[in-house]
């Protein structure tokens, strides 16, 4: 029997837990605390995490205990919430979660694990596991549907050991400075993703104001560098406007691409506007 991690206020762990009981084994945790030990010793299959609840924070749970962490980073999860639309736009796009609104049917609810645990088998192929993010190929996708439909900017984020020539930092940096530039990509409901070399690529729908790109370009290396202080390592990023010029969604990415070249022939720790 697959077990189900539930992480709620203990009432509404209880309901849950009655619900979904006889065809999952749950688990409750009323808090964040020995989380990690808990899923080492549980080892469950999923994990449903509640965003009302005041004692945790949902966003840290799944973004630094599950997604971060290699042991846990596949592990399915869905988030419960009483204001789905909030929830969507801080958890399901870059955490990679399922959304159940509450009030919830519960027939409803018991089918909602069960598509869970289809909708994350492949999760796998779509994660990367240094960064817990998806993959560029998973995240173009999702890109090129907006491109389609409203005007936004892409932009791709370089963290380099060197200034002029690409080569990725050590795994916990780049681990880091993904989880910064996630956290703070959200207040734009951006799509985000990482690249092979482990350079972030995504793209603001709706904004495609140079002075906003770079305003937010310049906080973004400065939050990295402030989180790092002891690490040396260069940030360059290179932003590209959806407009009229980008006939394509190839044309767009190779656009930025030279806002990033840019960036990185200016100096060190810079953002570029193409």
């Amino acid at each position: 029997m697959q077990k189900i991690l539930i992480m709620d206020e203990k009432e509404n762990a209880e309901i849950a837990a009655a619900i979904l009981k006889g065809r999952y084994e749950p688990i409750i945790s009323v808090d964040d605390k020995g989380l990690k030990e808990k899923l080492l010793a549980e080892k469950p299959d999923m994990i449903l995490v509640s965003a009302d609840s005041k004692k945790f924070d949902y966003r840290k749970v799944i973004g630094d205990t599950i997604r971060r962490n290699p042991d846990f980073a596949m592990l399915p999860a869905a988030v419960l919430s009483s204001l789905p639309d909030k929830a969507m736009e801080s958890a399901a796009a870059v955490l990679n979660t399922m959304i159940i609104e509450r009030p919830y049917d519960p027939f409803k609810f018991i089918a909602s694990f069960a598509r869970l645990g289809e909708m994350m088998k492949p999760m796998k192929e779509r994660l990367d596991t240094t960064t817990g993010l998806h993959k560029r190929e998973y995240t173009e996708e999702r890109i090129q549907e907006l491109f389609e439909k409203k005007s936004g900017t892409l932009f791709i984020i370089d963290v380099a050991k060197f200034r002029f020539a690409s080569q990725p930092v050590r795994e916990e940096i780049s681990a880091t400075a993904a989880h910064i530039v996630a956290e703070d990509a959200k207040l734009f409901k951006a799509i985000l993703g990482v690249q092979k070399d482990r350079k972030l690529i995504g793209y603001l729908p709706d904004i495609n104001e140079r002075s906003i790109c770079l305003s937010w370009g310049k906080q973004v290396i400065k939050k990295i560098q402030d989180a790092l202080p002891d690490e040396k390592f260069f940030v360059s990023i290179g932003f590209a406007c959806n407009d009229e010029k980008a006939e394509n969604y190839k044309d767009l990415y190779q656009t930025c691409d030279r806002a990033l070249n840019l960036s990185r022939e200016r100096g060190s720790n810079t953002a570029s506007y193409y």
